[in-house]
Protein backbone atom coordinates (compact mmCIF):
# COMPACT_ATOMS: atom_id res chain seq x y z
CA UNK A 1 0.00 0.00 0.00
CA UNK A 2 3.03 2.39 0.64
CA UNK A 3 4.53 1.69 -2.69
CA UNK A 4 1.01 2.40 -4.45
CA UNK A 5 0.41 5.93 -2.70
CA UNK A 6 4.23 6.72 -2.79
CA UNK A 7 3.81 6.15 -6.36
CA UNK A 8 0.85 8.42 -6.42
CA UNK A 9 2.30 11.12 -4.51
CA UNK A 10 5.16 11.12 -6.60
CA UNK A 11 3.61 10.99 -10.07
CA UNK A 12 1.31 14.40 -9.09
CA UNK A 13 3.79 16.32 -7.61
CA UNK A 14 6.12 15.38 -11.04
CA UNK A 15 2.94 16.66 -13.43
CA UNK A 16 -0.07 17.91 -12.58
CA UNK A 17 -2.82 15.80 -11.38
CA UNK A 18 -6.34 15.56 -13.10
CA UNK A 19 -8.14 17.68 -10.64
CA UNK A 20 -5.07 20.22 -10.85
CA UNK A 21 -4.65 20.36 -14.51
CA UNK A 22 -8.51 20.87 -15.00
CA UNK A 23 -8.64 23.74 -12.66
CA UNK A 24 -5.21 25.37 -14.00
CA UNK A 25 -6.99 24.78 -17.70
CA UNK A 26 -10.57 26.24 -16.75
CA UNK A 27 -9.07 29.33 -15.10
CA UNK A 28 -6.30 30.28 -17.79
CA UNK A 29 -9.97 30.24 -20.12
CA UNK A 30 -11.25 32.29 -18.13
CA UNK A 31 -9.05 34.63 -17.87
CA UNK A 32 -8.79 34.43 -21.62
CA UNK A 33 -12.46 35.35 -22.03
CA UNK A 34 -11.63 38.39 -19.63
CA UNK A 35 -8.82 39.48 -21.60
CA UNK A 36 -10.75 39.43 -24.66
CA UNK A 37 -14.21 41.26 -23.27
CA UNK A 38 -11.80 43.93 -22.63
CA UNK A 39 -10.46 44.29 -26.45
CA UNK A 40 -13.62 43.79 -28.06
CA UNK A 41 -15.08 46.68 -26.20
CA UNK A 42 -17.31 44.98 -23.49
CA UNK A 43 -15.84 46.99 -20.79
CA UNK A 44 -14.69 50.44 -20.31
CA UNK A 45 -10.78 51.33 -21.01
CA UNK A 46 -9.97 52.18 -16.89
CA UNK A 47 -12.12 48.74 -16.47
CA UNK A 48 -9.92 46.79 -18.93
CA UNK A 49 -6.69 48.27 -17.02
CA UNK A 50 -7.41 47.45 -13.96
CA UNK A 51 -8.81 43.68 -15.45
CA UNK A 52 -5.43 43.28 -17.16
CA UNK A 53 -3.69 43.79 -13.92
CA UNK A 54 -5.84 41.42 -12.34
CA UNK A 55 -5.69 38.97 -14.65
CA UNK A 56 -2.09 39.46 -14.20
CA UNK A 57 -1.84 38.61 -10.40
CA UNK A 58 -3.73 35.34 -11.44
CA UNK A 59 -1.46 34.37 -14.06
CA UNK A 60 1.26 34.92 -11.71
CA UNK A 61 -0.22 32.89 -9.06
CA UNK A 62 -0.79 30.21 -11.22
CA UNK A 63 2.16 29.71 -12.85
CA UNK A 64 3.78 29.65 -9.26
CA UNK A 65 1.72 27.07 -8.06
CA UNK A 66 1.69 24.81 -11.38
CA UNK A 67 4.48 25.98 -13.64
CA UNK A 68 4.35 27.09 -17.50
CA UNK A 69 1.57 26.45 -18.68
CA UNK A 70 3.09 24.55 -22.06
CA UNK A 71 -0.31 22.96 -24.15
CA UNK A 72 0.84 18.97 -22.65
CA UNK A 73 -0.25 20.93 -19.48
CA UNK A 74 -2.88 22.92 -20.23
CA UNK A 75 -4.43 22.32 -23.50
CA UNK A 76 -3.74 24.57 -26.44
CA UNK A 77 -6.82 27.11 -25.90
CA UNK A 78 -5.95 27.45 -22.17
CA UNK A 79 -2.28 28.04 -22.88
CA UNK A 80 -2.82 30.20 -25.93
CA UNK A 81 -5.42 32.38 -22.98
CA UNK A 82 -2.05 32.68 -20.76
CA UNK A 83 -0.15 34.28 -23.88
CA UNK A 84 -2.59 36.59 -24.42
CA UNK A 85 -2.69 37.74 -20.75
CA UNK A 86 0.99 38.15 -20.75
CA UNK A 87 1.02 39.70 -23.66
CA UNK A 88 -1.49 42.45 -22.64
CA UNK A 89 1.08 42.87 -19.24
CA UNK A 90 2.23 45.93 -20.22
CA UNK A 91 2.15 47.21 -16.51
CA UNK A 92 5.10 43.97 -15.58
CA UNK A 93 8.12 44.98 -17.88
CA UNK A 94 9.62 41.81 -15.79
CA UNK A 95 7.12 39.33 -16.36
CA UNK A 96 6.27 39.78 -20.05
CA UNK A 97 10.47 39.05 -20.87
CA UNK A 98 10.17 36.49 -18.46
CA UNK A 99 7.17 34.84 -20.35
CA UNK A 100 9.05 35.78 -23.05
CA UNK A 101 12.47 34.10 -21.94
CA UNK A 102 10.05 31.03 -21.32
CA UNK A 103 8.45 31.34 -24.73
CA UNK A 104 11.65 30.99 -26.49
CA UNK A 105 12.76 27.81 -24.44
CA UNK A 106 9.79 25.86 -26.00
CA UNK A 107 10.37 26.85 -29.18
CA UNK A 108 9.73 24.31 -32.27
CA UNK A 109 8.81 22.13 -29.47
CA UNK A 110 5.40 21.79 -30.06
CA UNK A 111 4.56 22.45 -26.31
CA UNK A 112 3.60 26.22 -27.58
CA UNK A 113 1.70 27.66 -29.99
CA UNK A 114 5.20 29.19 -31.89
CA UNK A 115 3.59 32.22 -33.16
CA UNK A 116 3.18 33.25 -29.29
CA UNK A 117 6.71 33.84 -29.46
CA UNK A 118 6.61 36.17 -32.65
CA UNK A 119 3.78 37.92 -30.66
CA UNK A 120 5.54 38.52 -27.67
CA UNK A 121 8.73 39.31 -28.95
CA UNK A 122 7.82 42.03 -31.13
CA UNK A 123 5.56 43.35 -28.17
CA UNK A 124 8.31 43.73 -26.05
CA UNK A 125 10.47 45.16 -28.92
CA UNK A 126 7.93 47.86 -29.45
CA UNK A 127 7.79 48.59 -26.11
CA UNK A 128 11.45 49.22 -25.94
CA UNK A 129 11.57 51.09 -29.04
CA UNK A 130 13.02 48.71 -30.68
CA UNK A 131 12.08 47.35 -34.30
CA UNK A 132 10.21 44.28 -34.22
CA UNK A 133 11.42 41.32 -35.93
CA UNK A 134 8.15 39.22 -37.16
CA UNK A 135 5.92 42.16 -38.25
CA UNK A 136 3.34 41.46 -35.96
CA UNK A 137 2.10 44.45 -34.16
CA UNK A 138 0.98 47.61 -36.64
CA UNK A 139 -2.61 48.76 -37.69
CA UNK A 140 -5.34 48.08 -40.60
CA UNK A 141 -4.97 51.37 -42.64
CA UNK A 142 -7.05 51.93 -45.87
CA UNK A 143 -7.97 48.31 -45.30
CA UNK A 144 -4.53 47.23 -45.69
CA UNK A 145 -2.14 45.82 -42.86
CA UNK A 146 0.46 48.00 -41.96
CA UNK A 147 3.55 46.67 -39.56
CA UNK A 148 5.14 48.82 -37.06
CA UNK A 149 9.38 49.49 -38.14
CA UNK A 150 10.72 46.05 -38.88
CA UNK A 151 14.51 44.78 -38.35
CA UNK A 152 15.04 43.35 -41.77
CA UNK A 153 11.79 43.40 -44.23
CA UNK A 154 13.60 41.11 -46.87
CA UNK A 155 13.84 38.44 -44.34
CA UNK A 156 10.24 38.92 -42.90
CA UNK A 157 8.51 36.11 -45.07
CA UNK A 158 11.02 33.76 -44.06
CA UNK A 159 10.68 34.90 -40.67
CA UNK A 160 6.65 34.63 -40.59
CA UNK A 161 6.81 31.38 -42.17
CA UNK A 162 9.28 29.38 -39.71
CA UNK A 163 7.08 30.25 -36.59
CA UNK A 164 3.56 29.66 -38.87
CA UNK A 165 2.37 32.90 -39.10
CA UNK A 166 0.84 33.98 -42.06
CA UNK A 167 2.17 36.03 -45.25
CA UNK A 168 1.47 39.99 -44.65
CA UNK A 169 -0.27 39.74 -47.74
CA UNK A 170 -3.10 36.74 -46.05
CA UNK A 171 -2.64 38.29 -43.11
CA UNK A 172 -3.74 41.71 -44.29
CA UNK A 173 -6.47 40.15 -46.50
CA UNK A 174 -8.06 38.35 -42.67
CA UNK A 175 -6.90 41.40 -40.46
CA UNK A 176 -8.29 43.99 -42.39
CA UNK A 177 -11.56 42.68 -44.64
CA UNK A 178 -14.16 44.96 -44.42
CA UNK A 179 -12.24 47.84 -43.03
CA UNK A 180 -11.09 49.80 -46.29
CA UNK A 181 -12.32 53.18 -46.16
CA UNK A 182 -13.73 53.15 -42.49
Amino acid sequence: MFKLTFGLLLFCSLSICAAEKSYYTNSLIKLGKLDQEVRMGKLDWETGIKTDKENLSHLKALIEKFGFPTIEKVGKKAHFSAFLIAQHSVSDVVFIHWYLKETKKRLGTGSIVDQTYAYLLDRTNEMANKKQVYGTQGSCVDGYYETSPVENLDALPKLRASVGLLTLADFSKEACSGLHGH
